[in-house]
């Protein structure tokens, strides 16, 4: 992991983080997910260890700003970081829809790892409901902002590592 990828990494997801918890409009009843899309993109361009540091970050910030139990969108955004990649290097990584497959996926995962974890924590969270109106419209919406979040990503890396190609 390079110095730029951190101070790229803590700035870009802690103001994601605070927008997506304050002031992000809904979509389809549902706020857009910044930071899963940031830790989606940083795994796929960088792989595993950049998706991991950047779902740690992520998440961090995430619980930093939220009321959940700290560690909660940590454990679930490292994890979703980590995943992404073991599942984008048994596919093409060449091709355009590997982003958006992955964030439609990632989505689920991630609003399944949360689910799991504040249940163990003791809250009561209907399976139903959390996968299905929150979870489904999550994974659209997402997918939907994904090539704007991706390529962003991609051409502020370069636009960092002066027109020089992506390496993490």
């Amino acid at each position: 992991m390079r110095a730029v990828n951190l101070y790229l990494a803590i700035p870009l997801l802690l103001a994601s983080a605070l927008l997506q918890s304050s002031v992000v409009p809904t979509v389809m009843g549902v706020r857009p997910e910044i930071v899963l899309l940031l830790v989606v993109a940083a795994s796929l361009s960088g792989g595993m260890e950049a998706g991991v540091v950047w779902g740690f970050i992520g998440g961090l910030s995430l619980d930093l700003f939220s009321g959940a139990p700290l560690g909660v969108f940590t454990l679930a955004m490292v994890l979703v970081g980590a995943l992404v990649n073991v599942g984008e290097s048994n596919l093409f990584s060449t091709s355009l829809l590997l982003p958006l497959g992955a964030v439609f996926v990632a989505t689920f995962v991630y609003h399944f790892l949360t689910i799991v974890l504040f249940q163990t924590l003791g809250w009561s969270i209907g399976w139903g409901p959390a996968m299905w109106q929150v979870a489904l419209p999550s994974a659209v919406v997402n997918t939907l902002l994904m090539p704007l979040v991706y390529f962003f990503l991609r051409w502020l890396t370069r636009l960092l590592r002066g027109g020089r190609e992506l390496g993490w």
